[in-house]
């Protein structure tokens, strides 16, 4: 048809009835057909909008009243009494709280009418700048966590159209010398009106005006905090922590009761319409996709706030990757901080100052310049690069954890260089994983073998290359390749090192199952199989590790040299003691762990055995089907450690003549030895290397293995005596999330 063109000149319609018509005529006769194209898959048919049905077509619901009409009919008052300015705040801090949680931007915090039109109330100077701020807040945190890379759909909705807030990817030192002289303006006016409630002897006032103020330091200190996270190039990272710690200061000290609720937590939803002055949930619904958003329940002022501080303390917790100087630390502190399963803010934050770029760097193996950043000037007056932190994953760190010297630095061959960079973009993936949701974190993990599968291949390249060969010569290391023993697998030190943290990632993959409830008590025996196997292998490594490092400078051979000489000696031969005792106290973590795999096997034998457990039973395949579901993925990715096949397992598991009794024993027997490596490990002054979080782990599994010992015993005792009556049992994984403790219940009881 032709142009038409509407009184707007820069917009141009085309009618498409015709297009529409004969679409219509080629439509089938039959009703029901669903109309798709060729690449239509159950993931598009779980996202399609079903046109009529009101659950899933915006349009059949009725038209909303936009938001003139709603400050027409007096929806957004401009005059406030200090009570309805602390509800309108306390609903904002839920609203807040509920988008940080997959909330739709639109439908909560831009759900009030006043964060839409800030201008209508520039007379009330503590809503207006507690709106302005929360507006620049909303981008910080959106900009934060795009910059993260951690966060997926489920937890976080980064969607902002049409609604007035910043898209970019930081915040400008413009929108802060806006919203900060305002924050302050409104604060001095709260205390002044506090104060002058108070002498007047109107004490609820002036408690209301107190609240309100601390609302507004929490306001201020959680954006400066944001922004000071935010400054690309150089974080001001002190000052974050002081502004985090200021602000969760001010949420503990606001007290309760000065404000309702606008619903029970329990009744509230993304649905529903707050008797809050000034909120409207279907103000913004044209913003919104087609298809209504899924429903999010709204936070109630008290779990809010709950909330609330729960994110500042893991935010502060993000804050102390700074703590981290090698790679141990750094891997410890994010598995620690993956434990806590934080939100998607601190997992952002933690992430982001990660990243090169963050600091003005290029990223591993990136083309692309980084953007540019602070650097400083030295004595020549050219600018020098920017330094990246001591916690950031480089080729030195990597250099440092596989006892490389630093006076091999560039000058090790191609071969080495190039492990060494694709060591960094690995531990860089795994860490990034452990940033995760727990369930996106699962699978990155296995699909972060690839990379330790394909780092292995250039591992080996580089153990056998002339230079590496060479420089192994020079200071003193002892391996088998180099010493040209026939028939020994040329794994060296470089490819042992990749085993050990390959091991780590298939265990942690397998562990967090437990965590995520995926398998079956039936499945137990399979599971704990393969978890021994992969701590033996990881044990084997380490001790290969231990045992070959170059020996240092000894201090007999130190009398003879010049003070500095003698001091840079000692400081090498500290070096190597404490890898030494790091080493050591992980060896007998993996022992320790694989004794307890080990009694958990040898108790579902035995339950198996007695007739009170079976193998699982599934109704479309085998328990060899079952076993490769399980566990094939490792074999087709990675080739150390080797993969161990499904007869093997049936194999080691076959039991033969023992009884029940006698395999119980033996598990006993496996839960007593974890309980001394615990007791070493608590108790040795070898083991200085143990951190604090460790030894709460430890103290967990030796309450584990003590129980388990004594359910063995109480099973062994209701097997000889009342061999007709099979005893119940169920696993409880109250005391660890990864080893369960056994609940026996035998009929007397």
């Amino acid at each position: 048809g032709a142009v038409v063109r509407m009184e707007d000149p820069n917009i141009c319609y085309i009618p498409i009835g015709d297009l529409l018509n004969e679409a219509r005529d080629a439509l089938p006769g039959t009703t029901g057909t669903l109309i798709h194209n060729e690449a239509f898959s159950l993931f598009e048919a779980m996202s399609a909008v079903e046109i009529g049905n009101i659950k899933m077509d915006t349009g059949m619901l009725a038209t909303p009243k936009t938001i003139d009409e709603l400050i027409a009919d007096g929806a957004a008052p401009s005059e406030l009494s200090v009570d309805q300015v602390l509800q309108i705040v306390d609903r904002l801090i839920a609203l807040e709280a509920t988008w940080y949680n997959g909330g739709a931007l639109a439908s909560t915090v831009f759900s009030c009418l006043y964060m839409l039109r800030p201008e209508r109330i520039q007379s009330n100077a503590a809503l207006y700048a507690y709106c302005t701020a929360l507006k620049d807040t909303c981008s910080a945190v959106r900009a934060l966590v795009m910059q993260g890379g951690v966060a997926e759909e489920e937890d976080f909705n980064i969607h902002c159209f049409g609604l007035p807030i910043d898209e970019g990817v930081g915040v400008s030192s413009k929108q802060e010398d806006k919203v900060l002289p305002l924050l302050s303006k409104a604060l001095d006016l709260c205390e002044e009106m506090a104060a002058s409630e108070q002498q007047a002897g109107r004490a609820r006032e002036a408690e209301l005006h107190a609240a309100l103020s601390l609302r507004l330091q929490l306001r201020r200190e959680l954006y400066m905090g944001l922004t000071a996270s935010l400054k690309i190039g150089s974080p001001d990272l002190e000052a974050a922590q002081k502004h985090f710690t200021k602000a969760l200061a001010s949420l503990d000290a606001m007290p309760q009761g000065h404000t309702q609720e606008a619903e029970p937590p329990a009744q509230a939803s993304s649905d529903s319409s707050s008797s809050v002055v000034g909120f409207d949930d279907n103000v913004n619904r044209h913003l919104l996709a087609p298809a209504p958003p899924r429903a999010i329940k709204v936070f109630g002022l008290c779990e809010a706030r709950s909330h609330m501080r729960t994110t500042l303390d893991h935010l502060l917790q993000a804050l102390q990757v700074q703590q981290c100087a090698d790679l141990g630390s750094l891997l410890s502190w994010a598995q620690s901080f993956s434990l806590l399963r934080p939100s998607t803010l601190p997992r952002s934050l933690a992430h982001m100052l990660l990243l090169p770029r963050t600091w003005g760097l290029p990223d591993p193996g990136s083309t692309d310049p980084p953007k540019p950043a602070p650097s400083s000037t030295s004595s020549s007056g050219t600018k020098a690069p920017p330094t990246p932190p001591a916690w950031m994953l480089t080729r030195d760190m990597v250099r440092e954890s596989c006892a490389l010297e630093p006076f091999a630095h560039g000058k090790l061959g191609p071969d080495v260089e190039m492990f060494l960079e694709q060591s960094v973009i690995a531990l860089g993936n795994w860490v990034q994983a452990l940033l995760m949701n727990p369930c996106r974190l699962r699978r990155r993990l296995r699909r972060g073998l690839e990379d330790w599968g394909n780092l292995y291949q250039h591992a080996l390249n580089a153990d056998t290359s002339d230079q590496f060969q060479a420089y192994m010569r020079k200071v003193g290391w002892q391996w088998v390749p180099m010493d040209g023993e026939g028939g020994q697998d040329p794994q060296g030190p470089l490819a042992t090192w990749v085993e050990r943290y390959t091991a780590s990632t298939m265990l942690s993959h397998l562990l967090l199952g437990f965590e995520l409830e995926l398998y079956e008590a039936k499945e137990y025996n399979m599971i704990y199989w393969y978890i021994s196997m992969l701590y033996m292998s990881q044990r084997t490594a380490l001790q290969q590790l231990q045992s070959t490092l170059p020996a240092r400078t000894q201090s007999k051979k130190i009398a003879n040299k010049k003070a500095e000489q003698q001091q840079a000696a000692s400081a090498a031969q500290q070096t190597y003691q404490r890898r030494q005792q790091a080493l050591l106290a992980e060896t007998l973590q993996a022992e320790l762990s694989h004794y307890l795999c080990q009694g958990m096997v040898r108790v579902m034998l035995a339950l198996k055995a007695a007739g009170i457990q079976s193998d699982p039973d599934p109704p479309f395949n085998g328990l060899a089907q079952r076993f490769d579901q399980r566990f094939a993925a490792f074999h087709n990715l990675v080739v150390r450690p080797e993969p161990v096949v499904f007869e093997t397992y049936a194999a080691s598991v076959n039991i033969g003549s023992h009884t029940p009794e006698s395999v119980l024993q033996l598990a006993t027997d496996a839960f007593g030895m974890a309980r001394k490596v615990i007791k070493f490990l608590q108790t040795s002054s070898q083991m200085a290397a143990v951190p604090a979080s460790v030894q709460v782990e430890l103290k967990a599994l030796d309450r584990v293995a003590a129980q388990n010992m004594l359910a063995s015993t109480v099973l062994v005792r209701s097997l000889q005596q009342e061999p007709g009556n099979l005893p119940k049992v169920a696993f409880d994984f109250q005391h660890h999330r990864h080893y369960p403790t056994l609940a026996v219940k035998t009929k007397g009881n």
